[in-house]
């Protein structure tokens, strides 16, 4: 099952946030124990390593992002899907440029802990909770 993993639950675990890092780490594992099927949208790499950077270092990220990158997919767009991201609806255009990246990866759903800001989604939004709830009873 392909899943495009938000930006935030990536810089929970790479930040540390207290009290997030559980869940988040769990949709990771999940991801690292099954190689490309974890998806991020191009553009949170910048993020991720812009924040990363800035409360690390440069090396930290670099390692970080290296981990990441041997079993996450990325998925970028073109200006037919930034124009469809305009279009969708979706108040936020970082939001709507996820679920574009979640169309071209093919993703059955996205994880974020931001599940109401994507309300106009077309495809199915998961808290990381209610991910490992669905994943965990696909298993059965």
């Amino acid at each position: 099952m392909k899943v495009l993993v938000d930006t935030n639950i990536v810089l929970d675990v790479a930040l540390g946030r207290s009290g997030l890092v559980k869940e988040s780490g769990d949709v990771l594992r999940w991801c690292e124990n099954h190689p490309r099927e974890g998806g991020l949208a191009w553009h949170s790499l910048a993020t991720i390593w812009y924040l990363l950077s800035r409360a690390d270092s440069k090396a930290a990220a670099r390692r970080f992002m290296d981990g990441l990158l041997q079993f996450m997919s990325t998925t970028g767009g073109d200006t037919s899907d930034a124009m469809w991201a305009l279009g969708s609806g979706i108040t936020d255009f970082e939001d709507a440029l996820v679920v574009s990246s979640a169309l071209n990866l093919k993703a059955a759903c996205i994880v974020t802990r931001n599940g109401s800001d994507f309300r106009k989604s077309p495809i199915r939004v998961f808290s990381p909770g209610q991910f490992l709830d669905e994943v965990s009873s696909t298993k059965r």
